[in-house]
């Protein structure tokens, strides 16, 4: 009942019949002011005036309406409407009253330092109901249930947590897709508490096989672990690695747990760890996989930024290479060619520049019998590893050097030359090698024309075949050389200049409008994102435009900018609290982009890096 009834006339039916129920009810709470709370709770039990009233709660947020929509959602059969305004009104947060002029909380209480705060005291009979009593067959309570999980995450409620483990450990089949809908989202909704009680509950979930239960459930497992970063998780993270689809779910929650984790992982890289070394004995990993535990710990240690890793990833890269998968095809048994030295070599380029990792890698570079994709990903990684202008692989002056050899001898396998000339570009510090670059691309583009000429002449399929590949070869090492051109033109245009403006003129190069793909500003770009890599600390000054340009679609950009930013941001000495927010609030705008989820998966990795590094 509003405070002051009014007497019905016909002036008034009139207006009802004429605007409408929902405009009438609108004049009549304006006797009673419509932006208090009071004015629209009686509405509630008319089943005509429900939504509206429920609206208008909403708009207001007054917490002491929330028992009276409870109950009208109870009385209505529990519409979703009603739900998601207590939801909404729960976890409101309302700056200062002053701040934003006049409204409900300063007609009430006056202009203060008086500022809402979430809070679900009020709500939480509700939300458990909903998490409680759903039914499985109907859609909007199945829906309701998810929801209402997840704010009972929000609550940090120490009520919400026996509610929220019974719902992830209740039992289902693989086929009840409806429970274990809600089970999903009870287990992530756990992952908001750092309590035993949820963590031994999420571990038990991650370590269930899943033969007996949706991967979706390991993987929600994994997620709620990363977002709780609890290192008692850490056992379980780590055999989580090895169950096929949640690797870059399980890949989250360890870089989250953070610095407790790298010496486990350096004792996987090792092959010390009990854990892992029983799972892997258990699943025959010597006959099936002997090289996956060392690799993934490699991985996750490149992640870690951790320079403690560089000795011992580097005595592995003197080892002999161990595959990480067997298969058998046809009686045989094939190896995959992703090996142990890949995860090190991987790891070496996102730790960054030492002189003891640049020397490794480059003697390994050189061995005999090397397959091509190796050398191709050694070149690669000790551009990144050695300084520009390193005369150890460009030689006096560009010409005759190590690296120019490679690029220059047909016999070398095209994807090493390719590698190459990428590898050299990104050394290079003369106009006289951006000169040799363009000339050779020159060369190879009139090789490719000749080659294509003799493939339309061949006079058998032998022949066709054999000037195809030719000129496919020549045209894609004409394409490389033409486009490297540029990252040595960006070198030699920043490099010029005096060292306090170099910095300044490399990060301009990101805010170029030619850094797209197909266009010269985008191997300026990354040229200019290896300097600062480089740089490390000493770039700080590019710190804010890097930060900004994060959330690129481009992908070359975004990948050079997440691995230069632990090193440019002086991390793991020094914390970047900035760093964190950014990334995490891009995040959260792209969450809906699912072309970016690869590019996304990396960003997280670096956002939840910023969470650890630098701090107790």
């Amino acid at each position: 009942m509003l405070a002051r009834t009014l007497r019905p006339s016909r002036v008034l039916a009139a207006v009802a019949r004429s605007m409408g129920l929902v405009a009438f009810l609108a004049l009549v709470a304006c006797e009673e002011d419509p932006n208090l709370a009071s004015a629209w709770v009686s509405h509630l039990d008319n089943p005509n005036e429900f939504k509206e009233a429920v609206r208008n709660l909403d708009r207001i947020k007054d917490l002491k309406a929330v028992p009276a929509i409870g109950k009208a959602w109870k009385k209505w059969n529990k519409p979703s409407v009603a739900l998601l305004a207590i939801i909404n009104i729960a976890r409101y947060k309302e700056p200062p009253c002053c701040e934003q002029g006049v409204t409900t909380c300063a007609r009430e209480l006056g202009c203060s330092d008086y500022k809402r705060v979430p809070d679900f005291v009020e709500a939480m009979p509700f939300l458990i109901e909903a998490v409680e009593q759903y039914e499985p067959s109907v859609e909007q309570s199945v829906a309701d249930a998810t929801v209402a999980c997840d704010a009972l995450g929000l609550s940090g409620s120490g009520d919400a947590i026996g509610v929220l483990v019974a719902t992830a450990e209740k039992t289902a089949q693989k086929t009840e897709y409806a429970k274990n809908r809600v089970r999903a989202a009870a287990i992530l909704a756990l992952g908001k508490f750092r309590d035993p009680r949820a963590t031994t509950t999420l571990i038990k979930i991650l370590e269930a096989d899943p033969e007996k239960q949706p991967i979706h459930l390991n993987a929600a497992a994994a997620i709620a672990l990363a977002a709780s970063g609890d290192a008692k998780a850490l056992d379980a993270l780590a055999k989580g690695l090895f169950i096929d689809r949640i690797y870059h779910q399980v890949r989250g929650g360890i870089t989250r747990v953070g610095r407790p984790a790298i010496p486990k992982l350096l004792a996987m890289l090792a092959g010390k760890d009990e854990v892992t070394n029983k799972m892997a004995a258990e699943r025959k990993f010597d006959q099936i996989a002997p090289g996956a535990v060392a690799f993934k710990a490699a991985l996750l240690l490149g992640d870690m930024r951790s320079r403690e890793a560089v000795g011992p990833l580097l005595a592995l890269l003197a080892q002999p290479a161990r595959t990480v998968g067997i298969r058998e095809e046809a009686g045989e048994k094939i190896e995959s060619p992703t090996t142990t030295h890949s995860g090190v070599l991987s790891a070496l380029k996102l730790i960054g520049p030492s002189p003891e990792a640049a020397d490794g890698v480059w003697k390994y570079a050189q061995q005999a019998g090397l397959s091509p994709d190796k050398q191709a990903q050694a070149i690669d990684v000790y551009s990144f590893l050695a300084p520009a202008g390193d005369v150890r692989s460009l030689g006096a002056g560009g010409v005759g050097g190590p690296l120019f050899a490679i690029i220059q001898n047909p016999e070398h396998d095209p994807t090493a030359r390719l590698a190459t000339i990428m590898a050299f570009a990104r050394l290079a510090v003369r106009a006289e090698d951006a000169k040799m670059l363009r000339d050779l691309g020159a060369k190879y583009e009139s090789e490719s024309a000749i080659a294509e000429a003799k493939m339309k002449a061949a006079a058998n399929a032998g022949d066709y075949a054999t000037q195809k590949e030719a000129s496919l070869i020549s045209a894609d090492l004409a394409a490389t050389c033409k486009e490297s051109s540029h990252r040595i033109d960006m070198a030699v245009e920043c490099g010029s200049k005096p060292e306090a403006e170099q910095v300044a003129c490399y990060a301009n190069a990101l805010k170029a409008k030619d850094v797209e793909n197909g266009k010269a500003g985008l191997p300026r770009a990354e040229r200019a994102l290896l300097e600062l890599y480089k740089l490390g600390p000493a770039a700080g000054g590019a710190l804010k435009i890097l930060l900004e340009e994060a959330g690129t679609s481009v992908r070359v950009v975004r990948e050079m900018i997440l691995i230069a930013l632990p090193r440019i941001a002086g991390t793991p000495e020094k914390a970047c609290d900035e760093c964190e927010k950014r990334l995490a609030l891009m995040l959260a705008s792209q969450q809906t982009q699912t072309t970016l989820d690869a590019l996304n998966n990396e960003t997280r990795v670096i956002q939840n890096y910023f969470a650890w590094a630098g701090k107790k």
